[in-house]
């Protein structure tokens, strides 16, 4: 129950992360238009000195934008639909059952990734659109006056610090006051600080990268310290590129520690609550246990105490609540329910017990609640106490009385000891022998049924970690688009480092380890924000059963590497392009 409650919650935060995806990619293709219109300065200018108005500036950058979306929307709705089956493929070979039937393609899906497509890339170009429209027409003149000026960073960190700080009221207000569904105030509020963080990135982009960089003048000399000046020198375009690897890297992180947190609490969970040698279970969890099954494993020499488990949908005082039913007499040390080995012998056929995650549970001992089972049998028992254990239903009844509502009985699972003079191992084989009578059981030792758990959360994981490397991806993308454009604005003074005796290689070597601290940046940025995002999502699930907060140290040293190594392949195009270009023709490159 805790695991689908975490993975249900877990979908949720992936389609909000996917609308701030859209976000970070609206600032990219922002960047790459500016990056654009600021390399057709001249040409612009030209346009308006000849005749052109600003709104004709305008229209022209933004019909150039509506094209180029049409063109990469189709493309995307393509690479998705062929995403779909290859992750349907993905899922049944990791032995998720799903449908035989072929991949539905509805036409609203491909009209509406078409839609956002559109209007995201229209939209993002349309401040860039605007700038173009202000280039003046004295412009065209000289290259000086067409430089873009630098504007200060107050109103971006004004905004910025305004929104990570709403962020943080709701994640307070989500996390330490007693407010409904602080689940969705921490979600806001993470969202809203992950928005603020993006904001200020250019704030800290200077001190950072130069941080970052710090060990490469040392280590390659001028080229190295060429890479950090450049990373330095246009902080907005810095943190704009380092953006998409930063929510790539935050999703990773945020499932990884989410994965983590989940196995530490199952771990726990099963250490606290079950104390039995032996589980039985179906194999296909939509079927049951035959009750004959515990009468014959009790009749073993092997096994010792025995004690089964069954739940029902019933009505308790009219409302429809998840009852459980155990055996007062066995159950004491093979399911810890919290509640003294006492009170569980003196409890009658018709009395009853109630979860502590039910609201005035302790008030409640002592008042007469009438239970409807499923058959309609109807009858007054008395609470007797709270029990304290998850995802066993909102109350537990006895056996006699669940077997007296349902008329085809039958057990979720079954757990076992191994009886004195016998080892676990001798107890399973025995189990197992009786198992061949009942097909579709499966009989495990509390290691492996932990194990199996544990698998089941890491192929869910893989999924969804495979479905994330895409945003990784792109961010790769994204770099390599950012330092190809700026290699054009830059064609002159690479050729004036060539000129004054700058070697390919060492061009190479300052685009490559530009781009590195870039993407190290960004790797930085998203490790802190996912395990910001990760506690706070753990500790607003923790009356879900999701208590313990794993941070995986190894994985996130991976993933600082995985993106240096991501922005060396985000290197190759733009070094080797700035690499060849003829000095004479980079010199006089206007």
């Amino acid at each position: 129950a805790e695991i689908e409650e975490a993975m249900s919650f877990l979908s949720i935060g992936l389609l909000a992360f996917a609308a701030i995806a859209v976000f970070v990619g609206a600032f990219m293709i922002s960047n790459t238009f500016r990056i654009i219109v600021a390399q057709r300065t001249r040409e612009l200018a030209l346009l308006r000195a000849v005749g052109a108005t600003g709104s004709q500036v305008t229209r022209l950058v933004v019909i150039e934008a509506f094209i180029v979306s049409i063109v990469s929307s189709l493309i995307g709705v393509l690479a998705g639909i062929g995403l779909a089956v290859l992750l349907q493929g993905l899922m049944r070979s990791i032995g998720i059952d799903l449908p035989e039937e072929s991949l539905t393609i509805l036409p609203r899906t491909i009209i509406i990734g078409m839609l956002v497509g559109v209007v995201v890339t229209v939209v993002s170009a349309i401040l860039p659109a605007r700038k173009a429209a202000q280039v003046p027409p004295v412009a065209a003149m000289s290259r000086e006056l067409s430089a873009p000026s630098r504007k200060s960073l107050r109103t971006r960190a004004i905004w910025g610090f305004a929104i990570a700080a709403v962020g943080h009221i709701g994640l307070g207000l989500g996390l330490f006051t007693p407010v409904p569904n602080g689940i969705w105030f921490v979600a806001i509020g993470a969202l809203l600080a992950f928005l603020g963080v993006s904001v200020l990135a250019p704030l800290i982009a200077r001190p950072v990268t130069g941080a970052i960089g710090w060990p490469l003048p040392r280590i390659f000399g001028i080229p190295g310290d060429l890479a950090v000046q450049n990373t330095k020198r246009q902080p907005r375009r810095t943190a704009s590129t380092a953006s998409a690897l930063m929510i790539g890297i935050t999703l990773v992180v945020f499932v990884a520690i989410f994965g983590a947190s989940i196995k530490a609490s199952v771990e726990d969970s099963l250490g606290d609550t079950f104390g039995a040698d032996i589980t039985v279970t179906p194999t296909n969890f939509a079927s049951g246990i035959s009750p004959q099954f515990s009468e014959d494993l009790v009749e073993l020499a092997e096994i010792g105490a025995v004690t089964p488990f069954a739940a029902t949908q019933a009505r308790v005082n009219g409302e429809v609540e998840e009852v459980g039913a155990v055996d007062p007499s066995s159950v004491f040390g093979l399911l810890n329910l919290g509640v003294d080995k006492a009170i569980l012998d003196a409890m009658g056929p018709s009395d009853i017990l109630i979860s502590i995650e039910e609201p005035d549970a302790e008030e409640a001992i002592g008042t007469t609640a009438t239970v409807e089972m499923p058959n309609g049998a109807s009858s007054p028992g008395e609470v007797i106490a709270v029990f304290d254990a998850t995802g066993f239903g909102a109350y537990l009844v006895t056996r006699d009385r669940f077997a007296e509502g349902i008329d085809n009985p039958s057990d979720q699972f079954v757990m076992a000891n191994a009886a004195d003079g016998y080892t676990v191992d001798e107890a399973l084989a025995a189990a197992t022998a009786v198992i061949e009578d009942y097909p579709g059981l499966e009989a495990q030792t509390a290691s492996e049924v932990l194990k199996d758990i544990q698998a089941q959360i890491d192929q869910l994981l893989a999924i969804f970690q495979a479905l994330l490397l895409l945003a990784v991806i792109i961010a790769v993308l994204g770099i390599t688009n950012t330092l190809a454009l700026s290699i054009i604005e830059r064609t002159k003074e690479i050729g004036l480092l060539r000129a004054v005796g700058m070697v390919q290689r060492q061009v190479r070597r300052m685009i490559r380890w530009e781009a590195v601290v870039i993407a190290t940046f960004g790797a930085i940025l998203g490790i802190v924000l996912g395990i910001l995002l990760g506690w706070a999502v753990v500790e607003a699930l923790g009356d879900e059963g999701l208590g313990t907060f794993t941070i995986p140290f190894a994985s996130l040293l991976f993933y600082v590497i995985l993106a240096a190594i991501a922005g060396i392949i985000a290197a190759i195009y733009p070094a080797r392009k700035a690499a060849r270009l003829n000095i004479l023709e980079a010199l006089s490159y206007e």
